[in-house]
């Protein structure tokens, strides 16, 4: 019975570590590898219609956006580069009450999403070509 004790935390320590490595590659090195910002589209949608969509190369950086949502409010995104050469989004500016959004912080990653639920607006970058 101890045998198996001892082989389930040597298991869960296998795990943990495999876990924390990925996560790593995920978020750390995987955004500064060479090339990962090239073929990035920008886009942001209101209320699930696209209101922006730009190939990150044809843009000037820093580049601004702001969106006048539905209801009224307001959300300024901002895409920059690092001084790495990392590409990234975020939110600068919102009239919503939980900020949220503006919270959320710069995204580098595609397909990771800013969202503002109150102005039911979502921006994010995706690759376009490998």
């Amino acid at each position: 019975m101890e045998k198996k004790k001892k082989n389930d935390i040597i298991l869960i320590c296998v795990l943990a570590a495999a876990a924390v490595i990925l996560f790593i590659c995920l978020r750390v090195v995987r955004p500064h590898m060479s090339g990962l910002n090239s073929g990035l589209t920008a886009e942001i949608t209101v209320d699930n219609e696209v209101v922006f969509s730009e190939n990150t190369d044809s843009l000037k950086l820093p580049f601004t956006y702001e969106v006048i949502a539905k209801d009224g409010g307001g959300n300024t995104f901002v895409i920059d580069k690092d001084e790495k050469g990392v590409i990234g989004m975020s939110c600068t500016y919102a009239d919503c009450p939980d900020k949220v959004c503006v919270d959320t912080g710069r995204v580098t990653l595609p397909d990771d999403p800013i969202v503002c639920l109150p102005h039911k607006t979502v921006a994010r970058l995706y690759r376009t070509s490998e």
